[in-house]
């Protein structure tokens, strides 16, 4: 909420969880964040304004062309019991040469929004890596994301590889699932997409 010789006031925020304000000689601000939102109040010579962020996207790829060069891919629901088809996502171009790099990938599984409650499901290996591929053989592979966590409706994991080693250039990756084939459980996740920041 915020007051001030205008007579500004704001109110009924529920579930408030932090304010903080400043004050200068041309006006002053307040900072709101309720329930997942920030919402923003102004008061100042170029008048009130309220701005307000949803929270982000879970799923979507939390890297930036400062990770380097980023890959999303087509197909990206991959699983392990069942066919190499189904272990792997769709080809993706990608323009890498030879060189030392660091690998981020990024992975997720989502069923808050499919009816089904996966709280107790245990798929202890959900997890994939990348394959890097020159004119259509298989060059290199990365090592694999960690596990995701189980029990829960939703899970997500980002996985770091220092000092990759790449000895080839490369025009395509594809994402393959880490424990293909195994016939016990799905171990089903998304290829959320993958960051190839070369260091030398």
């Amino acid at each position: 909420m915020a007051a001030g010789s205008e007579g500004l006031y704001v109110a009924e925020l529920p579930n408030l969880n932090e304010v903080f304000s400043f004050d200068n000689e041309e006006g002053s601000a307040n900072y709101v964040e309720s329930d997942g939102e920030f919402v923003f109040l102004g008061k100042g010579i170029n008048g009130f304004n309220i701005l307000r962020r949803n929270n982000p996207d879970p799923t979507a790829c939390p890297f930036s062309e400062n990770d380097g060069t980023v890959v999303e891919f087509e197909n990206a629901r991959i699983r392990s019991e069942r066919s190499e088809n189904n272990a792997q996502t769709g080809l993706a171009d990608v323009n890498l040469s030879q060189g030392n790099y660091t690998v981020r990938l990024f992975g997720f599984d989502d069923h808050r929004n499919d009816g089904t409650d996966r709280t107790s499901q245990n798929q202890p290996n959900e997890s994939f890596f990348v394959s890097l591929l020159l004119n259509g053989s298989e060059v290199a592979q990365t090592g694999a994301l960690g596990d995701l966590a189980d029990d829960t409706n939703f899970g997500s994991r980002t996985t770091t590889i220092e000092n990759f080693q790449l000895n080839s250039d490369v025009d395509q990756l594809r994402g393959v699932h880490a424990a293909f084939p195994n016939g016990r459980s799905p171990n089903s996740l998304n290829v959320g997409c993958v960051a190839f920041e070369q260091t030398n």
